[in-house]
């Protein structure tokens, strides 16, 4: 036990070892099929919460139309919340975060509900991965950030640059690499980073993509503290408190260049330092 503590104390900044439990419920107009998920959240480690059950819906969606079991990937997964949903419904899942503490989260919240799920820590802007998967998903940091902040440690679960795209452009450049043949991306983001953006790179690759679903969720403290820099950029105008969040549904060609990819090798190559 002294191990295990000793390790979380090495994934908080003041040492306390303390872990934040927390029950995850369907609610509103957001209920999700399966039953509720039991978590542990690391501090700092995005909590789950509306653009969480937007992608949780989708992605569970998704599996119910599958014949097979699928094989998925999470990016940015944070607590490893929809990750634990797609495994629950049968899913073969890998899920990915830069931070350690999100890594550690996932993997606490895998053996908590005893499911199978196996957590890496890899960058997705450069990380090697010589697999390809039926279902990949990600609620990315999308928050427009000043670039005083952007690469601050207890914003890394929103702080996406100044047009909030940091992470949305890689995954959008890459996604024929990660998504197999007729395989499916979802990716959640707000109107502030311009889904209409996130859309037309896809479809330069030979993705279908839909809008599948909408939300208006009102500022939190993030965006709120950020008005007047949003204002500023031009990114809202003045008195705006509303954003919206979209799960953006993507559908790979059937046939693409399978070169640099191959299904039968390690999936993703996790970062050492």
């Amino acid at each position: 036990m002294s191990s295990t503590n000793d390790r979380l104390k090495s994934l908080t900044t003041d040492g306390r070892t303390e872990l934040l439990f927390e029950q995850v419920r369907a609610v509103s107009r957001w209920a999700l099929p399966p039953d509720d998920v039991r978590l542990v959240r690391l501090p700092r480690v995005y909590r789950p919460a509306a653009d969480s059950m937007l992608l949780a819906k989708s992605v569970t969606a998704a599996i119910d139309r599958s014949d097979t079991p699928a094989e998925a990937l999470e990016l940015c997964a944070g607590t490893g919340y929809v990750s634990l949903l797609a495994a629950r419904m049968g899913a073969i899942v890998t899920a990915i975060d830069v931070d350690r503490r999100s890594v550690a989260t996932i993997r606490l919240n895998a053996r908590l509900n005893r499911l199978p799920v196996t957590a890496r820590r890899a960058d997705l802007r450069t990380m090697q991965t010589t697999r390809r998967y039926d279902l990949v998903f990600a609620n990315p940091p999308y928050v427009p950030t000043e670039s005083a902040t952007r690469n601050s440690d207890t914003g890394l679960a929103w702080n996406a640059g100044p047009d909030g795209r940091e992470l949305l452009d890689p995954i959008c450049h890459r996604a024929h690499r990660l998504v197999r043949p007729g395989g499916t991306l979802i990716i959640v983001q707000s109107d502030l980073s311009k889904p209409e953006i996130t859309c037309r790179q896809l479809r330069a690759d030979g993705f279908a993509v839909t809008i599948q679903e909408s939300i208006d969720v009102p500022f939190g403290p993030v965006l709120s503290g950020r008005l007047p820099y949003l204002v500023e950029a031009g990114l809202i105008p003045p008195g705006e408190r509303t954003e919206r969040v979209s799960a953006i549904v993507a559908t790979a060609p059937a046939a693409q260049d399978n070169s640099g990819s191959s299904d039968d090798c390690p999936a993703v190559q996790e970062l050492n330092t």
